[in-house]
């Protein structure tokens, strides 16, 4: 083939590819539909579970299994308004957000308006309470379930975890759900809590911060600790791991009071109580140099009495001499 008949070969394939007709999008749609399965066509998911196409809604379901839908090679479940994926019929399920749910299983079921009890992975009862928007674990005291997080409010003071049974850690407000916010009041001013860690932490009424017993320099505020080390902020999440510095624009004003009602942040390297050991000293360095004033005056005079030639230890003169 010389070069000739190339050129026209590439000529005419041209004039064919951009001389065609668009596709519409109706024309689209028609054939994915066409090439969509039958209503009522049985398949198998990746498992070997048996599940229906519904053509309604385009997507399959479980017969064997109320509410449970097999979307994109996984299972979604709808239990009393909690739910629930797995990768197979047989499990393990776990508690998933609303966000991570298809939009055509999601769209099946209206938001709760009445009671509800839906059975969790760990076979505890959780029992949804119009009034807070939320579900409240049956067994759990002050446990609640919103949206796949678990909180637990603890004598004042918020927690969450992915797991009913923890482990815990402080919430934030910007998280917690308003209902639950809403539903119980402030901690009192001075009020001791214990966190999951062990550690004691008190509340100040005036700035909204916890501060830990025995690390007076630790804040807790809005499920973060903060603590000021050489005028330089940290952070972290836990007591635990290791503080992070963070930039100053970055500490909330609560925290930013507390420290200046406390004084935490005038420390040298954080140490307890050595203002006070500075007071000490100075105290000290101040009596002893009063002390020393007296006996400083006394060698003074003796210098000046024994340059002028007076010796106190020879005795007077007499007349008979």
């Amino acid at each position: 083939m010389n070069v000739a008949t190339m050129r026209r070969l590439a000529a005419a394939l041209f004039v064919a590819v951009f001389s065609a007709a668009p596709v519409s999008p109706l024309a689209l749609a028609a054939d994915t539909q066409a090439n969509a399965p039958r209503n009522g066509s049985r398949s198998h998911a990746a498992d070997g579970t048996m599940v229906v196409y519904d053509g309604v809604n385009e997507m399959y379901v479980a017969p064997d299994r109320k509410d449970t839908f097999w979307i994109k090679n996984r299972f979604y479940h709808y239990e009393a308004g909690v739910w629930l994926a797995s990768n197979a019929m047989a499990g393990p399920w776990e508690i998933t957000p609303e966000r991570y749910v298809p939009e055509a299983a999601l769209g099946r079921f209206a938001p709760l308006k009445g009671g509800a009890t839906a059975t969790l992975p760990s076979g505890h009862q959780a029992v949804f309470e119009p009034r807070l928007k939320s579900y409240k674990v049956a067994g759990k005291k002050g446990v609640f379930l919103f949206d796949a997080v678990f909180y637990r409010y603890d004598n004042g003071l918020w927690l969450e975890s992915d797991k009913e049974d923890g482990p815990w850690t402080p919430a934030s407000a910007r998280v917690l759900p308003v209902p639950l916010k809403k539903a119980v009041p402030p901690p009192d001013d001075g009020q001791s809590v214990t966190l999951p860690s062990g550690e004691k932490a008190v509340y100040d009424a005036k700035s909204r911060v916890f501060s830990l017993e025995d690390k007076p320099d630790v804040l807790l505020f809005d499920g973060e600790f903060y603590k000021k080390q050489d005028d330089k902020w940290q952070a972290s999440s836990t007591t635990s791991s290791g503080f992070e510095e963070i930039e100053p624009n970055k500490v909330p004003g609560p925290v930013r009071i507390k420290d200046r009602a406390s004084g935490t942040g005038t420390k040298k390297n954080d140490k307890k109580g050595e203002p006070k050991e500075r007071k000490d000293k100075a105290a000290v360095q101040k009596r002893e140099k009063d002390t020393s004033r007296p006996r400083r005056r006394q060698q003074n005079q003796k210098r000046r009495e024994k340059g002028s030639g007076k010796d106190d230890s020879q005795p007077p003169p007499t007349s008979g001499d």
